[in-house]
Formats: structure tokens, C-alpha cells, sequence
């Protein structure tokens, strides 16, 4: 089930030297796999002259539900000019592993969060009984 599109209400400034310093809008979704899982994706763009949305940066999470409390347990994002996961290993979301193994590297910014998103639907069972294997201290 996919929800509308939402504006956060935050704007990035753009920072590219060949462009004017413009302000960056948002774009916020959220896909519910379950009552206890969903993808989060946030993108940047830009309307470049033609009025196309040009993106600029992603972000995209898994997040489950435990105890009515919500987890970020993995996320992609291509802050650094690629695609990249973040495998957060505890309950501090600060405590994670960055890599690139078996991501998607060619393409853009649009490819990169549409193969991030496919691969959390498709292993997001994985994904979940990892992390609560790993943090067995979470009240189920």
C-alpha cells in the first residue's frame, strides 16, 4: 500500500557549482509491506529549466515495528555521489556497517532508489529476523 505524496517542508540548498544556490524541495513516501514493516524514501530534486524533476539525492529505510515502537534497521542513500547501505546492527541507529557489496552501482540517482526499494521488498524477511536475532534484548 503506497501513501501519497507528502512535502516534508524541508529545503536542501544546492550546493553544485555549475547551478545557482537554489533551494531543494523534498519528497517524502512511505510503502507499509505490513502493520510492522515499511519502506520510508525521501528524495531531493530540482526543476531544472524544462520543469523536469531532476533528483539529486535518496534516502530510503526499512523500518519495523516492535512494541508500537518504530526501528530503522537498514537504509540506502547516495549522500556521498553513490548507492551505499547502512546495516544498523543495535537499537542506537548510529551503531552500523556502511557497504557496497552486491548494490547496484551504475545509474542515477532514480535507478538507484527504485533497486533499493525492490530489494527491501524482496528480502525484508531477512532483514527483520537479522536484526532481532542480533538484538534479542528488544521486547517482543
Amino acid at each position: 500500500m503506497k501513501n501519497p505524496k507528502r512535502r516534508t517542508g524541508k529545503l536542501y540548498k544546492n550546493k553544485s557549482k555549475s547551478e545557482s544556490l537554489d533551494l531543494l524541495p523534498t519528497i517524502t513516501n512511505e510503502i507499509l509491506l505490513s502493520e510492522e514493516d515499511r519502506i520510508t524514501y525521501v528524495y531531493v530534486y530540482n526543476l531544472s529549466k524544462n520543469k523536469k524533476r531532476n533528483i539529486k539525492q535518496t534516502h530510503i529505510s526499512y523500518e519495523i515495528k516492535v512494541l508500537n515502537k518504530w526501528y530503522t534497521i537498514l537504509r540506502y542513500d547516495s549522500a556521498h555521489g553513490y548507492l551505499h547501505r547502512h546495516t544498523i546492527i543495535t537499537t542506537n541507529p548510529n551503531n552500523d556497517i556502511v557497504n557496497t557489496d552486491g548494490i547496484k552501482k551504475r545509474g542515477d540517482h532514480h535507478k538507484w532508489m527504485t533497486w533499493a526499494i525492490n530489494d527491501i521488498k524482496r528480502n525484508f524477511f531477512h532483514y527483520r529476523s537479522s536484526f532481532l536475532k542480533r538484538n534479542k534484548d528488544i521486547d517482543r
